[in-house]
């Protein structure tokens, strides 16, 4: 059996409730079950497998508003050069990175500004298998 085209369309005629009076309507799910999430993002050496973050990034977003209430971004050392091409893409250089603290000590407070929050990414794979490829070379913890 086959679903029409517009099953996932948005319906203003079927009501999901009166589940919070600071939410307008019509509320989508998302809306219904979330005030806020977090956006996040990271920048590396390249694709490769061993590729390492350079620059983490993480906005918080109240659904009600569209309002971004607190956006942290951190460079890093990633220990070793960043090829002249992954900079053309991201514009991270060398320089920009020299003195900048290692993923080690970015990691723990970076999970830490995530809270127990949802968790939104563009490239949501590419991301986390960064980030837990770093937690694991440094031994650092996961909440």
């Amino acid at each position: 059996m086959s679903r029409p085209k517009d099953a996932w369309a948005f319906h203003p005629e079927v009501p999901l409730g009166d589940l919070s009076p600071e939410l307008s309507s019509p509320v989508g799910l998302f809306e219904a079950i979330t005030r806020r999430f977090v956006v996040i993002d990271s920048e590396t050496t390249g694709l490769q497998r061993d590729a390492r973050i350079v620059e983490l990034a993480a906005a918080w977003v109240d659904v009600a508003s569209g309002a971004i209430p607190d956006l942290r971004t951190m460079l890093v050392d990633p220990g070793m050069r960043i090829p002249r091409e992954t900079s053309a893409v991201h514009g991270i250089f060398d320089k920009d990175v020299k003195g900048k603290p290692p993923i080690d000590r970015v990691l723990t407070p970076f999970f830490a500004f995530l809270e127990d929050g949802p968790v939104v990414a563009h490239n949501a794979g590419f991301d986390v298998r960064r980030i837990r490829f770093e937690a694991d070379r440094t031994r650092s913890r996961i909440p």
